[in-house]
């Protein structure tokens, strides 16, 4: 299991190294989640930022992964760096993920159905997330009833609550007897 103080060492040992780091060579951008790091460093110091960072604690040893058609993964963002400089953001999907999630009435624990919540509504911005909000997560609990639909959302969230009201509860199954959702069925 280890020891319930080693993400607090860890974290200092990374600030450590990253300090070090910084002293001889200055990315143009870096941030760190955890042990996930997103760098922008001019191609020539590339090589000897990575020497540099491997050198420090020779039992820490990074590995790089460099953009591919002027695009980068990094945790769910899939960073796009653009003609004119900037950098454009989306949600990023690994090639094996099912667009399947949780069902908010399933018999899942709530920890399991709030996270789904929060990640639709992190993915506000595209079809499948327009559709959770607007049925999916209808219950009265839902953090989705603070947000403001458009009219016609509106009306088919009312429409799904009146079909809520005549389905039976089984436990174990969704209200809509699938295994869940996906925006492809």
């Amino acid at each position: 299991m280890g020891s319930p103080i080693s993400g607090v060492i860890a974290e200092a040992v990374l600030q450590c190294l990253e300090s070090r780091a910084m002293a001889d060579y200055q990315p143009e951008f870096w941030t760190r989640y955890v042990d996930d790091t997103f760098v922008i460093v001019k191609w020539a110091r590339k090589t000897a930022l990575m020497e540099k960072l491997n050198s420090i604690f020779p039992d820490i040893q990074f590995t790089a992964e460099e953009e591919a058609n002027g695009s980068l993964a990094f945790l769910d963002v899939l960073v796009t760096h653009q003609f004119n400089g900037a950098l454009h953001t989306t949600v990023y999907r690994k090639a094996t993920h099912t667009d399947r999630m949780l069902h908010y009435m399933s018999n899942h624990p709530a920890a399991h159905k709030i996270s789904c919540e929060a990640e639709a509504i992190a993915q506000d911005a595209s079809k499948g997330g327009r559709l959770l909000k607007q049925a999916w997560f209808s219950n009265t609990d839902s953090i989705n009833r603070c947000i403001e639909l458009p009219l016609a959302y509106q009306a088919l969230r009312v429409q799904e609550e009146h079909v809520k009201r005549r389905m039976p509860i089984v436990r174990g199954e969704t209200r809509t007897g699938g295994g869940g959702y996906s925006p492809h069925d």
